[in-house]
C-alpha cells in the first residue's frame, strides 16, 4: 500500500501541511513537539500503525517518506485495533521496521497482543502515549467526567510482564528487547530515540508522558467544529 494522505479526512485536498511550530518555552512532550520530531527517526519504507484517537489525528500531517505504509482504523473508531493490527503487519513483512502509536486507554483493551509480538520474535518500536485518560471523550463531553478515567498502569514494564526476559522465552526465539522505559521530557525522548535507532534488531517500548489535555491541532479543530453545530 502506498503513502496515504490522511488530510482528506478533514476535508482538505492536496499536499499535507507540516504541524504547527514547536513551542520551545516548555520541556513537556506536547503533541506539536512529538509529531514534528518523531518523523526524524522513521526510516524510508517503514510501516506506521496509528491507533484511533490522538495517535490517529497526530499522524494526519506527519512528514515521512512517500514509501511509508500507514495503517489506521478510521471508519468504526474501534479503540484497541492498532495493537493487533501491528502484529499482522509485522508478521506479513518482517523486513520493514514498524512503528506503533497507541494511547493508554486503547492499549488497555488489547495489550495482550504484545505477548504475540514477543513470541514471534518481532521488532516493532512501540510508542505508548500516556495522557491519563480518554482524551477525545474529555474534549467532547467534559474534562472531569469520571467515566473517562481508569486505572493507571506501569506501562513501561509491559515487556517484562509478558516474559520478555525469561530464559525459557529468550532461548526459543522471543524478541530481543532494547529500550523499555518512560520518558517525560524532550531530552529523555531524544536520548531514547538515539538508543532505539542504534538497535533496529530489537523490540522497543517507549511510554511517552504527555500533558493531560494536550491534543493534536487536527483533533482540536474537529472538536471545535462539532461544538459549533
Amino acid at each position: 500500500m502506498n503513502h496515504i494522505n490522511f488530510s482528506i479526512v478533514l476535508g482538505q485536498r492536496g499536499t499535507t501541511n507540516r504541524p504547527a511550530p514547536i513551542d520551545h518555552s516548555t520541556n513537556e512532550i506536547t503533541h506539536k513537539y512529538f509529531w514534528n520530531k518523531v518523523p526524524e527517526y522513521i526510516k524510508p519504507n517503514s510501516i506506521v500503525v496509528a491507533e484511533t484517537g490522538t495517535s490517529e489525528f497526530g499522524v494526519f500531517n506527519m512528514q515521512s517518506s512517500k514509501d511509508t505504509t500507514y495503517i489506521s482504523q478510521i471508519l468504526w473508531g474501534s479503540i484497541g485495533y492498532s495493537v493487533g493490527a501491528a502484529v499482522g503487519a509485522a508478521i506479513a513483512d518482517r523486513f520493514r521496521q514498524l512503528f506503533l502509536f497507541v494511547g493508554d486507554g486503547s492499549f488497555q483493551l488489547t495489550f495482550q497482543e504484545i505477548s504475540v509480538l514477543l513470541h514471534h520474535g518481532l521488532t516493532p518500536v512501540i510508542f505508548l502515549l500516556n495522557n491519563d485518560g480518554y482524551l477525545i471523550e474529555k474534549l467532547i463531553h467534559g474534562p472531569e467526567r469520571d467515566y473517562n478515567n481508569y486505572q493507571m498502569w506501569q506501562y513501561s514494564k509491559t515487556l517484562d510482564f509478558f516474559g520478555a526476559h525469561l530464559e525459557r522465552n529468550t532461548s526459543t526465539g522471543c524478541s530481543k528487547v532494547g529500550f523499555e522505559f518512560k520518558v517525560s521530557t524532550r531530552q529523555e525522548f531524544e536520548a531514547a530515540m538515539d538508543s532505539i535507532t542504534a538497535q533496529p534488531d530489537k523490540m522497543h517500548f517507549v511510554e511517552v508522558v504527555m500533558p493531560r489535555f494536550d491534543a493534536p491541532r487536527e483533533l482540536e479543530l474537529l472538536v471545535a467544529a462539532s461544538e459549533s453545530r
